[in-house]
């Protein structure tokens, strides 16, 4: 981080998301339905600079996620960067079916989607395009604690096909939303983030993540 008044997370990414479990129970299958949406209030140094929200449907096609990432950091009441990140996926059972995803990195554009092939999904990006098999997660996929028994993910922004490596931390006690919850908590590493995520009862219900210097809280609101 340079001086105030220069930002240095311009042109840096802000989607870290979060996601390892490689020793926790899974309470749900990828396609049910979680207990409901998620949101979490994205934090750099103790100030709220944003939101993620997760948004869950059950459609004929199988189970729908939209997650939406808004970040922007002021200076002297200047706006010095913002990030906008909009995905979607559609999962059934443990298979993804589609992905699309949209971002807007402080004016940088990058577009995702994918297309079914035989043995998985075709995933293009703004470096080129890549196939996964049909059961890989994604770097949106933080909601469920699936996640982490994967060695390899999508990334939602840049269509890359990157490994994740986790490691089991223990239980901790924290506050979620005014109440105490006893968490499971693991250290995940990405090849541009590293941090902590934390489960209890099976939800996503905080993390700590770190890329480029910059680290972001995401303190879970609903």
């Amino acid at each position: 981080m340079k001086a105030d008044g220069q930002f240095s997370l311009t042109r840096r990414r802000a989607l870290a998301w979060g996601g390892a479990v490689a020793a926790l129970p899974l309470s749900r299958p990828a396609a049910a339905v979680p207990r409901g949406d998620l949101l979490f209030r994205v934090i750099r140094k103790g100030s709220p600079i944003g939101w993620l929200q997760t948004i869950f449907a059950q459609t004929v096609d199988g189970l729908t996620v939209r997650t939406k990432l808004d970040v922007e950091i002021y200076v002297a009441f200047v706006r010095v960067y913002r990030y906008h990140h909009l995905g979607e996926e559609v999962w059934q059972g443990d298979r993804l079916l589609s992905l699309k995803s949209e971002t807007d990195n402080d004016g940088e554009q990058y577009r995702v989607q994918t297309t079914p092939v035989a043995g998985g999904l075709r995933v293009e990006g703004p470096r080129g395009a890549v196939t996964t098999p049909a059961s890989t997660m994604t770097t949106n996929s933080s909601w469920n604690p699936a996640l982490v028994q994967q060695q390899m993910v999508i990334d939602c922004e840049r269509g890359r096909y990157v490994p994740l490596a986790a490691q089991p931390l223990g239980e901790k006690t924290l506050g979620v939303m005014g109440q105490q919850r006893t968490a499971s908590l693991f250290r995940i590493r990405l090849p541009y983030a590293v941090g902590e995520i934390w489960y209890a009862g099976g939800e996503w219900v905080h993390g700590v993540f770190t890329t480029k210097g910059e680290t972001l809280t995401y303190q879970r609101e609903r």
